[in-house]
């Protein structure tokens, strides 16, 4: 850790005022988390949030003799279908249930919340000690307030509470790196085994994070080292016993692992495009920009090993899972942290360099001013993002169209985000229409699909509708739109939805 000098430092004048700091971010990162809360999660990736809920109410209503039977084998049903992950945030949720009798999506969108901010004292704590008191108020800033992060862990799904064990457990292996103790090995190892089993794609930060601490040091002596290889092990074993049990026990994790690896998508500029616009939305090009310059000020040359362990981790998993890489922004997530680190050592150059230019209270002063005039219209633009949009009147949607077909399940459906909120608010499950997206991802991985009319048939037999809700979907299937018009008469039709009656054909497909 670089000295601290008070008389050059911005945030550490004084241990009172440092730690006034630290309060005052901590409180403020919860309290703009919280605001519009009790809205549905429909405000970042409904379709990861709503199936993380589907898989929470199946495990609730399990043994709840307070529901009408349909609705409790309806709810176990699709728990039991979806459940490949092992109990996290959903885990949680279902415990809350349970104690406040009822379900309350508010709950588990804390705890993320609580994950998440916990996961700033991670970085403060490497921040300050690979570059300075003020270098680890810049990261955990950065990591708290930068806009993708405050939307990203108000979401009910397990990254937001895999990330706060992450960082946790990167913390654990630098103090073990620093000092040589069992202790940090082994909490490193039980902290980053939890990260693992909560999601497994965990795996490649902390394998960042090992080989990070693993070539920070003579290489002769981490091969030699038993406390490296019981950290690791500690690591692996959870989630290596959970995937036994779902792949030779339970045999219901046998298609996770499905159209997951598109090699080809290397060579493809596409890819390398779509993953750099991912990377800008969730941390920016000038923070990413500085955050890559920044581990070459660190001081050591463990410290830049270490942080090109975090970058080597990151760029694995976007190499193996390249096709989310590009289109999927959380996951991008573990990057969050990583630039916060990165930022730490220009952050503490600038504000050194700034306080050294401008000495006197009333330089220091106009540097925080500053400071916290961007730092207030930064949470003022995230309040506007929450309060802009109400999603309740969607759950209402939701809800309406369960009860127009009756809570028949009998259907078909072409609806937004795979129709979990049409199973979660509207209780019904039809058959899921695919997406032009989903058939060409399908083709991408050499799966054959189906002719058209073949696929409507087999569908469609013995269904009662076919409900259309994504209406520019609709537009973009014209064959469909043409054969559903000509051949079967509208049931209902309202703003956002449309219901075809396959029961009573005008004519013969």
């Amino acid at each position: 850790m670089m000295p601290s000098d008070t008389n050059s430092s911005l945030f550490n004048r004084s241990l009172a005022w440092h730690i006034v700091i630290l309060v005052v971010l901590f409180v403020v990162a919860i309290g703009i988390r919280v605001y519009d809360l009790t809205d549905a999660p429909l405000d970042f990736h409904p379709t990861r949030q709503v199936f993380t809920a589907i898989v929470a109410r199946g495990m609730y209503y399990e043994n709840l003799d307070t529901v009408p039977d349909w609705q409790r084998e309806r709810a176990v049903g699709q728990w039991q279908a979806e459940q490949t992950e092992f109990p996290s945030i959903d885990g949680l949720a279902v415990l809350t249930y349970r104690l406040i009798g009822q379900e309350d999506l508010f709950y588990p969108r804390l705890y993320s919340v609580l994950f998440w901010v916990l996961g700033g004292l991670a970085v403060y704590f490497l921040g300050r000690e690979l570059v300075s008191p003020d270098g680890a108020v810049i990261a955990l800033a950065f990591y708290l307030f930068a806009p993708y992060a405050v939307v990203s862990s108000r979401s009910f799904q397990p990254d937001p509470m895999m990330m706060g064990f992450i960082l946790f457990a990167w913390w654990a292996m630098w103090r073990w790196f620093r000092t040589g103790k069992w202790g940090w090995a082994i909490a490193a190892g039980l902290l980053g085994g939890l990260a693992i089993l909560f999601k497994s794609l965990a795996a490649f930060s902390l394998l960042g994070g090992l080989a990070g601490v693993f070539f920070a040091r003579d290489l002769r002596k981490s091969l030699r080292s038993i406390q490296f290889w019981v950290m690791g092990l500690l690591t692996a074993v959870p989630i290596l016993i959970w995937m036994y049990y779902g792949f030779f026990v339970e045999g219901s994790m046998s298609d996770q692992f499905s159209l997951r690896f598109f090699p080809n998508l290397w060579f493809d500029p596409i890819f390398y495009l779509g993953a750099e616009a991912k990377i800008e939305r969730v941390v920016g090009l000038l923070p990413l920009v500085l955050g890559l310059l920044g581990p070459l000020y660190l001081a050591g040359k463990e410290k830049r090993v270490w942080m090109a362990g975090l970058w080597g981790g990151y760029v694995l998993f976007g190499v193996v899972f390249a096709y989310y890489f590009m289109t999927h922004d959380y996951y991008h997530l573990s990057l969050v942290p990583i630039v916060a680190l990165g930022l730490a050592p220009v952050g503490d150059l600038l504000l050194r360099r700034l306080v050294e230019m401008g000495p006197g209270r009333l330089a220091r002063f106009f540097t925080i001013l500053v400071l916290l005039a961007g730092f207030s219209i930064n949470l003022w633009n995230l309040r506007q993002t929450f309060h802009r949009v109400d999603y309740r009147p969607q759950v209402q949607f939701w809800a309406q169209l369960g009860e127009a077909v009756d809570y028949d399940s009998r259907g078909v459906s072409l609806t937004q985000d795979y129709g979990y909120p049409l199973f979660y608010w509207g209780w019904i499950i039809p058959s899921y229409w695919p997406h032009e997206g989903d058939i060409a991802l399908r083709e991408m991985a050499g799966m054959s699909m189906p002719e058209f009319f073949a696929r409507f048939n087999e569908m469609t037999a013995d269904r009662s509708y076919f409900l259309v809700t994504d209406l520019d979907e609709f537009e973009n299937q014209p064959q469909l739109q043409e054969l559903l018009y000509t051949t079967y008469p509208v049931l209902e039709e309202g703003e956002g939805y449309v219901i075809f009656d396959l029961r009573h054909p005008l004519s013969q497909p």
